[in-house]
């Protein structure tokens, strides 16, 4: 992560304010983090997972042209949601943005930095499984209505970018170096990976 300098705002939006390294402004985390069913250490690993520095990453896509340049930031702040609903141990939540699974797909290309990622923010790895034809439609089908109800009790209604569209994967993690202890959390245990 990038030392403490002045970041241009790169994305703004009611109360939310997006910079290259995260968010500022966070109503929905004072919220979540009054919670009783949320961790000390999960509030611990969501704070660094929302101040990660993911400027590689948006540098990565408007070089190569994965994503049109005015919705990169927002698909961005949108896999940052997804990986917190992740942490919070909600399980089954299916990806069905292209342009937040861009992201991610992004990530996972460099290696080194999402394995640092993945053992800081969650304590274990988290797997990419596309969804293929032999994946159990109706689990998909759930996933995705999970991940809609979830969505909305963390941060609101979801952004245009979550408009369904065709899954195209879904996480798997396991366990690895534990940095963040995951802890029983909002959904699922400590004994069971979570899947999305």
């Amino acid at each position: 992560m990038k030392g403490n300098k002045i970041l241009p705002t790169l994305f703004k939006k009611g109360d939310v304010t997006m910079t290259a390294t995260g968010l500022t402004n966070e109503t929905w985390k004072i919220k979540l983090f009054m919670r009783q069913d949320v961790s000390v250490e999960d509030k611990k690993c969501i704070d660094l997972l929302w101040v990660y520095d993911f400027t590689f990453i948006r540098d990565r896509l408007l070089e190569e042209g994965m994503l049109p340049e005015q919705i990169i930031d927002q698909s961005i702040l949108e896999y940052r949601k997804f990986m917190t609903l992740l942490r919070l141990g909600y399980p089954q939540l299916a990806m069905f943005s292209r342009e937040v699974d861009e992201v991610w797909h992004t990530h996972i290309l460099f290696t080194q930095n999402y394995t640092k990622f993945c053992d800081r923010v969650f304590g274990k790895f988290v797997h990419h499984t596309p969804v293929s034809r032999s994946t159990a439609i109706e689990s998909v089908n759930n996933s995705v209505e999970t991940f809609l109800i979830t969505y909305t009790d963390v941060f609101g209604e979801p952004s245009p970018l979550w408009k369904l569209q065709k899954p195209t994967g879904v996480a798997l993690c396991i366990p690895t170096r534990e940095i963040c202890y995951p802890t029983q959390s909002l959904k699922g245990s400590v004994s069971n990976p979570v899947m999305l």
